[in-house]
């Protein structure tokens, strides 16, 4: 699966196109995510060039109805908390998707994202 790629509440995650085939317009990305506020989350670690990024709910968590994002959720802790370069994330996080498994979520509340998500490169945003 090639980025960029929409990873839902409901557990699948599919690979999306922006309109122009090039970059999204935030109506796009809002559009996708079902949202109104879009936030940029930077997936970060120190041997990268913080070019992998997720565009999320701005308001994810304050939605009566929000839902943990799983493999959103495990995307941003192995970038954070386990200090794994993005792209290597990535990778692990699609295989754990792939094999049906279940997410082992972390018991910490900062690294759980909450509502649809776009994972892309940062130059995909217009």
């Amino acid at each position: 699966m090639k980025i960029p790629i929409l990873i839902k509440t409901d557990g699948t995650i599919t690979e999306i196109t922006p309109k122009n085939e090039k970059d999204f317009k935030l109506a796009e990305l809002s559009a996708a995510i079902e949202c109104n506020y879009v936030e940029t989350i930077y997936l970060k670690h120190e041997t990268s060039s913080r070019d992998l990024i997720m565009i999320g709910d701005d308001e994810g968590r304050l939605h009566e109805d929000s839902a943990i994002n799983e493999y959103a959720s495990l995307l941003y802790e192995m970038c954070w908390d386990k200090g794994i370069p993005p792209e290597n994330s990535l990778t692990r996080m699609l295989a754990a998707y792939d094999s049906g498994n279940p997410v082992q979520l972390s018991t910490d509340e900062r690294f759980n994202i909450y509502g649809n998500i776009i994972v892309c490169k940062s130059g995909m945003i217009k």
